[in-house]
């Protein structure tokens, strides 16, 4: 039975009186030949349900709570992953518990100390690595097909050549362009939800608890200062996670900002724009169909990332510029408008060409 397991994480913070921070990680378990169509069938039915009409394949944790509210979010996403039981058969839980006050960092380049709380903050945008570090770390007969992180950022740490030796694929917005990655999201997602709503606390709840009529195996499993030799950085050094990154990527080329809007910082005019535009959504979808990763072209960082094969969207002048430059570099790469992706023979086209890549 071929199996693949996926990563994704959040941070989760509770409590005033006695407050509890820490980043959450969530590995999937899932037969690769029926989980993806079964997951395609609940995605479909939970949109129904709850009157969804955004237009992505996936659904994330942030689409359900931005569409119900996050009191009324919990029950859906659980009815989601419970529809998952049998293609799911593992869903593990990850989270960082230590009586340390401080923590040393950077042991090969200029040690120093930081306090628990910076040290549980820098370790968020890394958690997925730690958690599959600690996934393998605990399971190392284990060998699924494939290994799938939500992409992150690190420094050099002491467990990510372990992490790196099973040749992991990195997807870029895999929460929202691959199915299995969606699925440990919205697990993370429901982790936060129902520990808020019951005021559960995370070393002393049955994991049971949080699926009790799924079959499938849960787990919690707190990453200890035993640890810290592995998911703590060791050296002021990026890991290369480019060199692992699920291709083709979908760019999609923002048009140069009207004076109007040269203050408004880009995050926002995602949030606020591009993240209920029907154009990003397509986006999406084509890196969904395509089983790669999805990204806003950032020219000067994403130099390295670019390659024959990947396909650049632009939506005005100035991004067709940009596609055109990259395109004279990697002449495989496809060069779309952004009316295209509503062209099904256009979309059939690029996906045909995939295929016969891959043959």
């Amino acid at each position: 039975m071929a199996e693949l397991i996926a990563f994704d994480s959040k941070e989760f913070n509770r409590g005033r009186i006695r407050p509890f921070y820490t980043p959450v990680g969530a590995g999937v378990v899932i037969n690769k030949e029926a989980g993806k169509s079964q997951f395609e069938t609940s995605t479909l039915e939970l949109k129904s349900k709850i009157g969804m009409k955004r237009g992505t394949n996936c659904v994330t944790y942030r689409d359900v709570a931005t569409h119900l509210g996050r009191a009324d979010s919990a029950e859906p996403i659980k009815q989601l992953l419970e529809s998952m039981d049998g293609p799911i058969s593992e869903i593990h839980y990850y989270f960082v518990l230590t009586r340390l006050s401080d923590v040393k960092i950077y042991g090969r380049d200029m040690p120093s100390e930081v306090t628990k709380e910076s040290f549980l903050e820098i370790l968020c945008p890394s958690f997925v690595l730690s958690s599959a570090w600690k996934y393998i770390d605990q399971h190392p007969a284990a060998k699924p097909d494939q290994l799938i992180l939500d992409n992150f950022s690190s420094e050099v740490t002491g467990g990510a050549e372990q992490v790196f030796a099973r040749k992991p694929e990195v997807r870029i917005r895999g929460d929202e362009c691959h199915y299995a990655v969606n699925l440990a999201d919205l697990a993370t997602g429901f982790f936060d939800l129902e520990f808020d709503a019951r005021h559960w606390r995370v070393n002393e709840t049955d994991p049971r608890e949080l699926f009790p009529e799924a079959s499938f195996k849960v787990t919690f499993n707190a990453i200890t200062t035993e640890d810290f030799h592995a998911v703590t950085p060791i050296e002021r050094r990026r890991l290369p996670v480019s060199a692992y990154v699920k291709h083709p990527v979908v760019f999609f080329i923002n048009e140069s900002r009207p004076d109007e809007l040269k203050d408004v910082p880009m995050d926002q005019i995602f949030d606020k724009f591009l993240y209920k535009n029907p154009v990003w959504h397509k986006v999406l979808n084509l890196a969904y169909d395509l089983d790669g990763s999805a990204k806003l072209l950032e020219p000067r960082e994403d130099l390295n990332l670019i390659e024959d094969g990947d396909v650049l969207i632009h939506a005005g002048s100035s991004g067709k510029k940009v596609a055109e430059y990259f395109h004279g570099y990697c002449p495989h790469a496809s060069v779309l408008r952004a009316k295209d992706l509503f062209d099904d023979e256009k979309m059939k086209k690029i996906k045909d060409e995939k295929t016969n890549l891959e043959h």
